[in-house]
């Protein structure tokens, strides 16, 4: 995910794959029924993307992380739902939370043509980059908002898989890069940067910290 704003802004790059954005200053606290509404959008992105890609993806790795995505993001959001009905917490959608879910369709799309090895880095360098800013999202902006008991824990339980979710598609994509004659580099507070694959692709690269505030 990019950030927006709770209020139905736009996000600051406008991109989907190609870049990330911590919140801006402006999208400092948010209402734990908006909370809801966030953490649900990106787990149902990360299942639609994960399902749409799957068929045409090749490499057996890709193909495993792609099910786990499908897999993982399904249980954390049914916990979810469930953690908010209990608490009786009404989800109420924002503009991040539109966002994530245009930003999903957007990616479906620009992926659609892709197929075999190509799709394999497309796709896994894509992860890395939106798992990052999910992780810059619960950071900076869920961890200091959350008021409930319940969902702060199921917030930090996804944060947890999130993170989990950034080194292996890291180590994956490291692998792919390493195949086809490209690098990946991993900074220490848990960035990565890649270069152009043998396909010609041009390279992307982010750093952000993830530590909780």
């Amino acid at each position: 995910m990019d950030s927006g704003t709770t209020d139905g802004g736009a996000s600051s790059d406008g991109g989907s794959s190609q870049g990330m954005c911590l919140p801006p200053p402006s999208l400092s606290i948010c209402s734990d029924g908006q909370i809801v509404a966030i953490l649900h959008e990106s787990a149902i992105g990360e299942v639609a993307l994960a399902k749409a890609v799957l068929p045409r993806l090749s490499n057996a790795n890709v193909k495993a992380f792609a099910q786990k995505m499908i897999d993982d993001h399904t249980a954390s959001d049914m916990s979810l739902q469930a953690t908010a009905k209990t608490a009786g917490i009404t989800v109420v959608e924002n503009g991040l939370s539109t966002e994530i879910a245009e930003e999903a369709q957007q990616e479906i799309q620009a992926l659609s043509s892709q197929s075999g090895s190509q799709l394999d880095r497309s796709y896994m360098r894509h992860e890395v980059l939106d798992h990052l800013a999910d992780l810059a999202v619960s950071d900076h902006l869920i961890a200091p908002s959350v008021k409930n008991a319940a969902l702060a824990m199921a917030a930090q339980t996804d944060r947890a898989l999130v993170a989990m979710h950034v080194q292996l598609a890291t180590s994956i994509v490291g692998s792919l890069e390493g195949a086809c004659g490209g690098m990946t580099s991993t900074t220490s507070d848990g960035g990565t940067g890649t270069d152009g694959g043998s396909d010609g692709g041009t390279g992307t690269g982010t750093g952000t910290g993830t530590g909780t505030p």
